[in-house]
């Protein structure tokens, strides 16, 4: 589970032989044991394979391996097996992997979707890169509740959150003194 995935992530630390890790389907471990384990490798230079398949491993804990693999991809990194976890979004930072050997097929992957990930790590990639270069592209949704009396500014604000155009010079301005 997550205790033992830490450990092991303590060992990765400073384990300096270590080629190939499998924790395939081990269902008690999860985000915490994921972000454990990538955590060293942001330090293990050795570390080739690591095959996480079948596990508890969400967004946050996919987040914390990819990172660690950025970081140690110029060293060791070759192989990043995440197949049928929960993960749901890839991080953006995972189009930067070096590695082209990536499996993420069996997650119920909402951001790439799952028919881009089944074409491979390759074409998840590319769709990955081209959403880095589309800064202005939403990667999640809000719902923003503004309430308040009349005339205070509700509108104002939210024609402005929206980069709307609003006339400030007609508006009234008051000092506010905070206590």
């Amino acid at each position: 589970g997550d205790s033992g995935a830490t450990a092991i992530g303590e060992g990765l630390k400073v384990n300096s032989s270590l080629l190939k890790l499998n924790l395939d389907y081990n269902k008690e471990m999860g985000d915490s044991g994921a972000t454990a384990i990538g955590e060293a490798m942001k330090a293990n230079s050795s570390l080739q394979v690591l095959a996480l398949t079948g596990n508890s491993i969400g967004n946050a804990g996919c987040e914390a391996l990819v990172v660690g693999a950025v970081h140690a991809q110029s060293t060791s990194i070759i192989k990043l097996d995440l197949r049928h976890n929960q993960i749901s979004q890839l991080p953006l930072v995972a189009a930067h992997l070096k590695t082209k050997q990536v499996d993420v097929t069996g997650n119920p992957l909402v951001f790439p979707p799952e028919a881009i990930a089944v074409q491979g790590w390759e074409r998840t990639q590319q769709w990955l890169c081209d959403r880095v270069d589309q800064p202005e592209l939403p990667l999640a949704r809000m719902r923003l509740f503004v309430v308040g009396h009349g005339g205070v500014g509700k509108t104002t604000l939210v024609r402005l959150l929206q980069g709307k155009a609003v006339d400030l010079d007609v508006l009234p301005m008051r000092e506010w003194k905070h206590k």
